[in-house]
């Protein structure tokens, strides 16, 4: 069994090609931008401040990769649509991942979406993408709250 709290932060990564080698596994999350990925990092680590929380959306540029029990690394990929620096970042997002999904390592994409709104067309776009694409995905929504009745 996989112990998630056995996870270090290797490096951040321009593109895949920078990517660290020492694993040949790579698990890739990814959603819009301010979705929670870093959250979703931090509560599957139980590590309060691994990855880096930020209310302001676009913070994540590069590709954020952590070695989970020397058994793979979780890729937190820059997040898709609005960011306070505009078209630049969505034009670099879409490069990194074009060249992101030709990585033999990549096995599988958690594909964030905010329960809260009704997906965007971005995040409809990319589910398209994965559909086609043949690699392993599962979505995960965020951001959903449930009152337990008493």
């Amino acid at each position: 069994m996989i112990n998630f709290t056995n996870v270090k932060f290797i490096k951040s990564s321009p593109n895949y090609l920078d990517a660290p080698l020492e694993l040949s596994k790579e698990v890739l999350i990814v959603g819009k931008s301010n979705v929670g990925k870093s959250s979703l990092i931090n509560a599957l680590t139980k590590k309060k401040n691994l990855a880096h929380t930020s209310s302001k959306p676009g913070h994540t540029k590069l590709l954020n990769y952590y070695n989970i029990d020397n058994s793979f690394y979780l890729v937190d990929a820059p997040g898709y649509g609005y960011t306070a620096t505009g078209g630049k970042h969505l034009d670099n997002f879409g490069k990194m991942m074009e060249e992101y999904f030709d990585n033999p390592h990549l096995k599988g994409v958690i594909h964030l979406i905010d329960s809260r709104h009704e997906p965007s067309k971005d995040d409809k776009d990319f589910y398209a993408f994965l559909k086609e694409s043949n690699i392993p995905f599962i979505i995960i929504f965020t951001k959903s709250s449930l009152k337990l009745i008493n």
